[in-house]
């Protein structure tokens, strides 16, 4: 009996759903993974594309392929966020996650995506797409992290090297303090701009992105469309959503979220975005963050950017350290090559690439 490689068909959920949670520890402790991909593949906005691999009648493997758009110099591109693969294991070793990327790629080129992003953990899947050929995102990224309790952070993640890693940070947030001490304590007064809690995103920030997206080589398209599907539909997580505002005008924003694992909670910066060069802006969002997370007696905040884009700075101010943690980001184009080179040529400044757009893997 042969394999079959081809486009998902409603139903097949099921089989899918079994696979990623014997593949992936975080799908096998979601009380409602049906749910999650289902908001995540089904009811993308702009759909997905999904390839599985089948075998008398089950499904045996499976990649994900969630559409987005991203600003790619001047171009709005339709995209790929290449999401989990997983192969069986009784059938591993006969080339099928070859095959499915294969299709997958064919079916790209089909529906005219000339983008395509992902990020992995997993040494198989990187050394897979070394083998392959597949280029790697030209802007590394830095994985900030603020951490109040050292010992009680490295306790709770189960440090191999605790000793090391605790002396290292608390070097590290010594340092930091000394530096933020010559540093200027305001990047500027903010005079009639609130920060506000949203529900959700209203057309005005279709308005807002029209204005700041000019400003950006490389980064998704954050309209509302888009925002509103990622942050406010509840089978996504938990987002809480502040927006700084100025009369009717909306100057910038932050997503932020808390994670529980093994009883500890961390709170991530999922995205945050204010106008170009309003760094007051960008500051102040990111002081309402860290206020809202320490009233929630939440011990350590993540928050990824851009290595050298100014809110890396803005982050050091608020006592964020680079936590060393290393991100494998892969990328392919398609028929236009220019793309890779358009984003290689940006300076950081103008990548917004953060965390809310890594966890959607």
């Amino acid at each position: 009996m042969s394999y079959e490689i081809r486009s998902f068909r409603l139903g097949d959920e099921v089989e899918i759903i079994k696979l990623l949670r014997s593949a992936f520890p975080h799908w096998a402790e979601l009380d409602s993974a049906l749910d999650l991909w289902k908001w995540k593949y089904l009811d993308n906005p702009l759909n997905s594309d999904i390839v599985v691999a089948e075998y008398d009648g089950h499904v045996v493997g499976v990649n994900h392929d969630a559409r987005v758009y991203i600003k790619i110099g001047e171009t709005s591109t339709l995209s790929h966020l290449d999401g989990n693969t997983v192969v069986d294991p009784a059938h591993r070793g006969r080339g099928l996650a070859s095959k499915i990327a294969y299709f997958s790629r064919d079916l790209r080129r089909e529906n005219n995506v000339n983008f395509t992003l992902w990020s992995s953990s997993n040494p198989i899947i990187i050394d897979f797409d070394r083998r392959l050929g597949l280029g790697v995102f030209p802007h590394p990224i830095s994985c900030m992290v603020r951490i109040k309790d050292i010992h009680a952070h490295l306790r709770a993640r189960k440090s191999k090297k605790p000793l090391a890693k605790k002396y290292g940070y608390q070097l590290l947030k010594n340092l930091m303090k000394i530096r933020n001490t010559f540093s200027p304590g305001e990047l500027g007064k903010l005079g009639s701009i609130k920060i506000v809690d949203a529900p959700n995103f209203c057309p005005k920030i279709d308005t807002f992105w029209g204005k700041a997206r000019g400003h950006y080589n490389y980064a998704l398209e954050r309209n509302s469309l888009y925002l509103n599907w990622r942050y406010t539909d509840p089978r996504a997580g938990k987002f809480v959503i502040k927006q700084a505002v100025e009369g009717d005008q909306i100057l910038g924003y932050v997503i932020l979220e808390s994670k529980k694992e093994g009883g500890y909670s961390e709170g991530y910066i999922s995205d945050l975005l204010a106008s170009p060069n309003r760094d007051d802006v960008a500051d102040t969002l990111m002081a309402e963050a860290c206020s809202y997370f320490d009233r929630l007696n939440i011990n350590s905040i993540n928050f990824w950017v851009a290595k050298n884009h100014p809110y890396l700075g803005i982050a050091e101010r608020h006592g964020f350290l680079d936590s060393r943690y290393k991100i494998y980001i892969g990328c392919s184009c398609g028929a236009d090559r220019d793309e890779f080179s358009r984003i290689e040529s940006s300076p950081p400044s103008k990548v917004q690439i953060q965390f809310g757009d890594m966890d959607l893997f």
